[in-house]
């Protein structure tokens, strides 16, 4: 009657460590996207035209009795995986429960119209956002509450026809 985790048979099917956290505490990816799911910042974005140029991100504040005056913004850029730039940043003051609004950043502003790395399109390059809550010790960011991933371009292989 142990759920067949070991073997036995018959069973009720219960206990069969299928949940968001294993028995060494473990965690499984179920509680990452448990985590997606119940964030409280939710995202969109936007871009200018179809050539390449900063986004437009709105943030969605999905609590519904508080603002996100407690939480602090790290955006870092990545190209091919590795951060190539990283900023904090602060998010709209007094931003209602269940509105949206345009989420300025400046230092990714400036990433983006000085044109600092060549080919940029050419690259999977990413911008990745995470919302984090300050420590009880002072204002620095501590733990990350939400984030998410805004694909700026895809890298583009080629295979050649002669190598096959």
């Amino acid at each position: 009657a142990y759920g067949g985790d070991f073997g036995d048979t018959p069973n009720d099917a219960n206990f069969n460590i299928n949940g968001m956290v294993g028995p060494d505490r473990a965690p499984h990816p179920a509680m990452i996207e448990f985590k997606k799911l119940v964030q409280p910042v939710d995202f969109e974005s936007e871009w200018h035209g179809d050539s390449f140029g900063e986004p437009i991100i709105y943030v969605f504040n999905r609590r519904f009795f508080t603002t996100l005056d407690d939480l602090a913004g790290v955006w870092s850029l990545k190209i091919n995986g590795f951060v190539v730039e990283e900023h904090e940043f602060s998010l709209p003051k007094n931003l209602h429960p269940q509105s949206k609004e345009i989420l300025a950043i400046p230092s990714l502003s400036k990433a983006f119209a000085y044109n600092k790395i060549p080919d940029l399109l050419k690259l999977e390059t990413a911008i990745h956002i995470d919302f984090r809550v300050f420590s009880n010790a002072g204002r620095t960011p501590a733990l990350e509450v939400a984030s998410e991933q805004i694909q700026v371009s895809r890298c583009r292989f080629t295979l050649d026809t002669h190598m096959l």
